[in-house]
């Protein structure tokens, strides 16, 4: 469906129309409730250009016009320093922007237009990835005393996870940009699961096994 999505520019517009609604109603939920954030996003996106042009257009250049990626890799490489300095092994540290239609999204549940855009605190979002649960509480220590919390933002999904198996920690804090950002802390299979939903975790677990029962086998061959 996803590839569909990105061909759309050969149909005609009615069938565009179709086929981007019927995303949105069918697919978009299946995804969610599977638990595969990555393809729930670029589902989104695709219908979202397709659906509300102008509107998806006018975000996207108002996105990049706020130099968002340069600010994120700053955050990134100053968060690293942190962690770094903390004795904190991290597997991965990576950002991104929000999703559009998920900005988009916001925005129009609080009535707000794009010069209202740093009021949504998690357009600019970096993951942490580390080996352990208890790092994942190193990290959030590290991360709230370098910058200032955002009030009522922080998340445990690792203690409470979400319904569909969700696990990550999410603080909010006002970065040395002066803007808001999300940071996500995971560990490499709670991570798996957030990227490619509830039946990767077993996968996950599977490769696991083998892994280590190959070691084993090694260890005593």
């Amino acid at each position: 469906r996803l590839h569909n999505l990105r061909t759309l520019g050969a149909l005609t517009p009615d069938k565009r129309l179709r086929l981007a609604q019927e995303t949105l109603a069918v697919y978009v939920p299946l995804a969610s409730r599977l638990g595969i954030w990555s393809l729930k996003a670029r589902l989104e996106d695709e219908c979202f250009r397709w659906l509300q042009p102008a509107a998806h257009a006018a975000l996207a250049t108002r996105l990049e016009e706020g130099a968002q990626r340069e600010s994120i890799c700053d955050s990134i490489e100053a968060l690293g320093e942190e962690l770094r300095r903390r004795g904190i092994d991290c597997v991965d540290i990576c950002g991104r922007p929000k999703s559009l239609f998920s900005i988009h999204r916001k925005m129009t549940e609080k009535g707000l237009g794009l010069e209202d855009l740093p009021q949504v605190h998690d357009v600019r979002a970096v993951r942490v990835v580390v080996r352990g649960e208890a790092s994942c509480y190193d990290v959030l220590d590290a991360v709230n005393s370098k910058w200032s919390t955002v009030e009522g933002k922080a998340k445990d999904y690792i203690r409470a996870p979400k319904g569909n198996g969700y696990q990550s920690l999410h603080s909010v804090v006002i970065d040395s940009s002066g803007q808001p950002l999300e940071v996500q802390i995971r560990t490499p299979e709670m991570h798996h699961k957030a990227e490619f939903g509830m039946a990767a975790h077993w996968r996950y677990k599977r490769s696991e096994e083998r892994r280590v029962g190959k070691e084993c086998r090694s260890r005593w061959s």
